[in-house]
């Protein structure tokens, strides 16, 4: 797989120096400051962020399309925590990927971003990615993958996709697949009645975190989203892990979104999620549900503000954001703060505070 990337980055390199080939290159800038408030002290991080990613249409006809992205990320990070100052810089490939379209199929390798489902927050197919739903930048990881995609007349359309383990962890998962080993898997996405519905499914061999033995995961999803008067989508996710404690495990979330005719429009989402886990299928038993809801209003053309929160319902962790935003077709701003909390337990009490500025050339 690296030697794929290295090649992808070589026609990159090759496209824009070609006048003839359609290219588009884009720098973003962003400074972030977050801070951190809790019992403890506080903590303060400064990041700096260059993204320099170069899209290229290499080749196409009437039935064929090669195209291929490659976009590189440069830090430099600032961390002031109990009186130390600690700094760091990091240059990594975000992004290389080579793709091949028609009409009706693609097939993309290369270091991809791979991501699905109908659920907003409460994400049980976030299988592997790490969108935070409140990230406007939307940063996440890619993996290695070799992703093929085919378009049926009546809108139904097949994934298939192999994706090569780095031995860290991909989306929600607390057990890596087994570092240069494949994640396996596909999807089938079909209309359905004013919506879609789609089942996945995914293999990977991971080894046991307590005995060090190799097993295996299978991973069965199912989501649903139908659009009428109100948004209403359904999502679910069960794995099986042999030898690894629960065996099974469930992960449910069921949402609903409207926006209200007041004003500018105030637009109202919330998602419940519950999960089910034990050693045999036929005893799965539901943990404490928890609830997540965004609440969003524009203030004009540009500023938006939004309140976000996380509850367990049995008044157990608690997260509340708010978010002003100001969005120009090349410049973002964002402030937010949260409070997270237990109630009862003052010493679980944090709050973070970050400031945001991205600007696009």
């Amino acid at each position: 797989m690296k030697i794929c990337i290295v090649l992808i980055l070589l026609l990159m390199c090759g496209a824009t120096l070609c006048a003839e080939l359609n290219t588009e290159v884009i720098n973003r800038f962003s400074l972030s400051e977050f801070a951190a408030w809790d019992e403890n002290g506080r903590d303060n991080e400064v990041k700096l962020n260059w993204m320099l990613t170069v899209d290229a249409d290499l080749w196409h006809s009437d039935m064929i399309r090669i195209d291929a992205e490659a976009a590189n990320s440069f830090d430099i990070g600032i961390l002031h925590r109990d009186g130390n100052v600690d700094s760091d810089m990091k240059d990594q490939v975000y992004r290389a990927w080579l793709r091949l379209s028609s009409s009706r199929s693609e097939f993309r390798v290369g270091l991809q971003r791979l991501n699905f489902g109908s659920a907003r927050i409460i994400r049980p197919l976030q299988w592997f990615d790490k969108l935070s739903p409140m990230d406007v930048l939307e940063s996440t990881r890619g993996v290695n993958a070799a992703l093929a995609k085919y378009y049926f007349p009546n809108n139904s359309t097949l994934w298939t996709w192999v994706i090569l383990s780095d031995g860290t962890p991909k989306g929600y998962e607390a057990t890596p697949t087994l570092k240069n080993n494949y994640d396996l898997g596909g999807r089938f996405q079909v209309p359905f009645l004013s919506g879609e519905a789609a089942l996945s499914f995914d293999y990977r061999p991971v080894k046991n975190p307590l005995t060090g033995e190799i097993s295996k995961e299978n991973r069965i999803g199912f989501d649903v989203r139908l659009d009428s008067f109100v948004g209403l989508w359904a999502e679910s996710s069960m794995g099986n892990m042999q030898g690894v404690s629960p065996d099974w495990q469930l992960l449910s979330a069921f949402g609903v979104d409207y926006t209200l005719d007041i004003g500018n429009g105030v637009y109202l989402m919330s998602e419940t999620g519950v999960n089910h886990s034990a050693n045999e299928f036929t005893r799965l038993s539901p943990d404490v549900p928890f609830s997540s809801a965004l609440i969003s209003y524009p203030l004009g053309l540009l500023d938006k503000v939004s309140y976000f929160n996380r509850i367990e319902w049995n008044t157990g962790p608690q997260a509340h954001s708010l978010v002003l935003q100001r969005s120009y077709d090349n410049l973002v701003l964002e402030l937010s703060g949260t409070w997270t909390f237990v109630p009862d337990m003052p010493s679980q009490e944090s709050k973070y505070f970050r400031l945001l500025l991205s600007y696009s050339i």
